[in-house]
């Protein structure tokens, strides 16, 4: 497996809140210092035979460790090879996840089905709660994420589809990735300047 330093790119820009402070953050576009090619808003891509993404495969990711910081931006982003969702997690510590793919998600501690575009969904569940969770909640001027709500739309992508909040419950988040197909995916970390990133990459073949 290729694990590339993620580099952030980003094709628009706002601000968003970090432990009460406002600093810049990309929300579409996130380039990788590995990528050859970087993909262009038309949207061309590279043959299978060229990309970086052998050996990578459907079966679920997991990993165990759990942090109290919360999940504060999510962003997605383009490359010749694969599509990226980030999530960005308002501290350093190492944080656990299980990725699968599932016939519906479904909401965190309500079990209500939280259906994305696409062929097939991922049932991303981070062991982090989201900024909005009660216990955790403590950024003024942000109006908590609601189940279901649509975090990012790519409708024309050759992967990704859609996000969505899928709820949280007792310190975990869980989020709806709808991609084109049940396509290979893999699951990286990235922890920089005080700040983790769980990145899903999913392969465009």
């Amino acid at each position: 497996m290729n694990h590339c330093r993620p580099s952030f790119r980003s094709l628009t820009w706002r601000r968003v809140p970090l432990r009460g402070l406002a600093v810049t953050a990309a929300t579409v576009g996130v380039a990788t210092t590995c990528a050859a090619v970087a993909i262009p808003a038309s949207g061309t891509t590279r043959s299978a035979a060229t990309c970086t993404t052998k050996g990578w495969t459907t079966a679920p990711k997991l990993a165990a460790p759990a942090t109290l910081h919360e999940v504060y931006n999510v962003r997605a982003g383009r490359h010749s090879c694969y599509d990226r969702v980030v999530f960005d997690i308002n501290g350093p510590d190492r944080v656990g996840y299980t990725v699968r793919y599932v016939p519906v998600v479904r909401a965190d501690g309500s079990g209500t089905p939280v259906r994305v575009a696409g062929g097939a969904a991922l049932a991303v569940g981070l062991h982090a709660p989201d900024f909005g969770a009660a216990s955790f909640g403590h950024q003024p001027g942000r109006t908590p994420w609601r189940s279901g709500q649509v975090l990012t739309s790519t409708p024309t992508w050759s992967g990704l589809r859609q996000v969505k909040f899928a709820g949280g419950f007792e310190g975990y988040s869980a989020y709806a990735v709808g991609t084109r197909e049940k396509l290979p995916f893999r699951v990286t970390t990235w922890t920089e300047r005080g700040y983790t990133h769980v990145i899903v990459d999913i392969a465009h073949w």
